[in-house]
């Protein structure tokens, strides 16, 4: 999913939470959201003016954003239907030529057999691909995404239990020279958990990925993709009504399919991520977040992005109507298996992004979201350097 659409569905959905902590409780769910959105954005290239001219592209530009998302539960007997996700069409004013058709969809099925709680799930997603990691004269790229998961748990509520998941998932660009970004990874996970209550939840697991990309044989002295093995540990506990802490750290081993000459590509080392809820009164949220994590990468040239992330957000109730929410936070991604393209390949950036929102509820079905937010991104290529401002107004129907 591209950047913009990252940005608004964190703050739609932080205006949103209310209606869908509520609809959470209810056994049978069947929900349907209508929005509309009107969005200026003083530069839709994420690129300084010379790079924008280059790839044919005006910075700034308002967007007109109609979607329509889908929360529906079926329970079956012991079992359970789910389908969640949306579709909207990004219409540009100004850039008709990045006019593009969003999805993204996860349907499945929730199985009990005995002691066994699992999950069968099918995704499909579909985007214009984010500018960030386009470096291609000719900007429309439309990313697509389909993946098939299952997940198992095995044993009592309280107590030990086991784990199994697996998934497979393609990565495909519609633009031809994007093409070598296209990738098939599949992942397995086993654990096994301890559950209390009164201790919260410990799970110690190993995981195996493999990321291919299947274009990428016909590139000279490039890795076609990776293995990546990992062990670790999560913890996740919640202390009294207030507080919800989930931690993650695990050793990563990841070894290139195909060394690039001179340009190693291999890494071990750690990874991890904190998330930290705090709830210090009934109409304010706090939420903490800080990750270390290896990806795919989509941008050509190089391997896997080592990633680093930070933010921090905040939601205020103000009465029983409005909603005032905010957000900061850091990206640094470290491209890793670069080709030896020196001063030509996008190799670091760091990004930083600020939000505010203020929702204002006029009935149960209806409510208002006013945002605004800015985006600043420094690489080691100045023209991929950039700053963004985004004012938008979205009207959110519910059903």
């Amino acid at each position: 999913m591209s950047r913009q659409r990252l940005m608004r569905a964190a703050i739609i959905g932080a205006a949103f939470l209310p209606l869908a902590a509520q609809a959470e409780t209810q056994a049978r769910k069947v929900h349907f959201t209508l929005r509309a959105r009107a969005e200026h954005d003083s530069n839709v290239a994420l690129s300084n003016a010379a790079q924008a001219a280059l790839i044919g592209i005006k910075p700034s530009d308002t967007l007109y954003v109609p979607s329509l998302s889908v929360d529906v539960f079926v329970p079956v007997s012991r079992q359970a239907l789910f389908l969640r996700g949306g579709v909207s069409y990004d219409f540009h004013q100004n850039n008709q030529q990045l006019d593009r058709g969003h999805a993204d969809l996860t349907g499945g099925l929730n199985l009990t057999t005995g002691p066994c709680q699992s999950t069968v799930s099918l995704a499909y997603a579909r985007a214009q691909a984010d500018l960030q990691v386009l470096t291609l004269a000719d900007p429309r790229n439309t990313y697509e995404t389909q993946k098939a998961d299952f997940n198992t748990t095995c044993g009592r509520v309280s107590g030990l239990a086991a784990t199994f998941s697996a998934s497979a998932e393609r990565g495909n660009n519609s633009n031809r020279f994007q093409a070598v970004s296209d990738s098939r990874t599949k992942s397995y996970t086993v654990g096994v958990i301890y559950r209390r209550p009164s201790l919260g939840t410990v799970q110690i697991f190993g995981s195996h990925t493999n990321t291919e990309y299947p274009d990428r044989t016909i590139v000279v002295g490039a890795s076609r993709g990776f293995d990546l093995d990992a062990l670790g540990v999560t913890y996740e506990r919640n202390v009294g009504s207030r507080l919800n802490a989930k931690l993650s750290a695990s050793s990563s081993d990841l070894k290139s399919i195909t060394n690039l000459a001179g340009g190693g590509g291999n890494f071990k080392g750690t990874t991890y991520s904190a998330d930290l809820r705090y709830r210090p009164t009934s109409k304010l949220n706090l939420d903490l977040h800080h990750s270390r994590s290896i990806d795919p990468a989509l941008e050509i040239g190089r391997l896997y992005n080592l990633q680093q992330q930070t933010s921090l957000g905040a939601s205020y109730q103000l009465g029983t109507r409005i909603t005032l929410a905010g957000s900061a936070a850091k990206r640094r991604i470290d491209a890793q298996g670069v080709l030896q393209l020196a001063g030509v390949l996008l190799t670091n950036s760091e990004t930083k992004y600020e939000t505010v929102s203020v929702s204002y509820r006029q009935s149960p079905k209806l409510s208002f979201v006013v945002d605004a937010a800015r985006e600043d991104r420094r690489t080691n290529i100045a023209k991929y350097d950039y700053s963004s401002d985004r004012v938008g107004l979205t009207a959110v129907l519910g059903f």
